[in-house]
């Protein structure tokens, strides 16, 4: 005699972040990011689309969080100790690493938090890292941004957004750009100028729509959070751009407008893992476009025009990995 046992599928996901206190997880976070062509436009003289070796960046942190103390949803108390970070610099023919990047490795600090406020203090708990400014650490490396607000069915899609999106995205990368100090010009006046205006500005306009997946080749405790992200971003930083040239006591460059345009398309997973309700990966891939905008004061300002523009157009791909290793 044959029996038939049917299993009604779970209709229903609760998505938490509650892993168990004193717990610890190792995690390997990698951002890439390289643009491939590239068009340059000179008033009206066009330079058309140029073959171009990638220029990009590349970073990776692995760390260990332990959650000492939890409440709420997120941690109270929290021990990160990094093990190494390592950053890049992809040029024509070259890379190189980016100097200071590697300052916090074989550091620990610690976050302590209140149930009333969302803010964190952190400090160093290990280690000597110089010049580093640990207090402005990011502390949600869990990827908690991307989880609903309660219980889900399967189909079921919500929205992300707002800081902790930009720092599940962006987090780990400023681990490194923290050890950067003023006597890295390159890389301080990159980040002051491309990666800080675009995470605050991100915080307000970045948006996220997620999907719970109905995935039977994962693992039962595991539950699939499809991403997918459009998005426009205007950056003026004329000013900004303004005031460090005119810090340089040695150039007479000047400018009258600098706009950044970014294009961003792109999707990805997240894997949650219910049994130990945190995170277990996230990998996002978009394409990106840059248009960059610049106005010049016009060097010959008796032929009529006010100011000389130069327009730059870079495609490129950006990813995005974080593992639980």
């Amino acid at each position: 005699m044959a029996c038939l046992l049917l299993v009604e599928p779970r209709q229903e996901v609760k998505l938490v972040f509650a892993p168990r206190e004193g717990s610890s997880a190792a995690k390997q976070a990698d951002f890439s990011i390289e643009f491939h062509t590239l068009s340059i436009t000179i008033e009206e003289h066009s330079y058309g689309d140029m073959g171009m070796t990638p220029l990009g960046l590349r970073t990776s942190a692995k760390f260990a969080d332990t959650y000492v103390k939890l409440a709420q949803g997120r941690p109270l108390e929290l021990l990160r100790s990094f093990d190494t970070l390592s950053g890049k610099w992809d040029e024509p023919h070259q890379r190189q690493d980016i100097g200071g990047f590697y300052a916090l490795s074989g550091c620990a600090v610690r976050y302590l938090g209140s149930p009333d406020t969302q803010a964190f203090d952190c400090t160093l708990e290990k280690g000597t890292a110089p010049g580093v400014r640990v207090g402005n650490l990011v502390e949600d490396m869990d990827l908690r941004g991307f989880l609903p607000a309660e219980t889900v069915k399967y189909g079921a899609k919500w929205t992300a957004r707002g800081q902790p999106v930009m720092d599940a995205l962006f987090g780990a990368t400023e681990f490194g750009f923290a050890g950067i100090t003023a006597e890295h010009d390159l890389e301080s006046t990159l980040h002051k100028f491309l990666l800080r205006p675009f995470r605050e500005l991100g915080n307000k306009q970045i948006e996220f729509t997620c999907m719970l997946a109905d995935d039977d080749s994962l693992a039962p405790a595991l539950a699939r959070i499809d991403l997918r992200q459009e998005d426009k971003v205007h950056l003026d930083i004329t000013d900004a751009v303004a005031e460090y040239l005119s810090a340089q006591s040695d150039s007479e460059f000047r400018i009258d407008r600098f706009d950044l345009d970014w294009t961003v398309d792109g999707k990805g997973r997240l894997l949650w893992n219910t049994a130990e309700n945190r995170f277990e990966s996230f990998d996002f891939e978009a394409e990106v476009d840059l248009d960059v905008l610049i106005e010049l004061p016009n060097p010959q300002p008796g032929n009529g025009k006010g100011s000389w523009c130069i327009r730059i157009h870079l495609d490129g791909v950006a990813e995005w990995s974080t593992q639980v290793r």
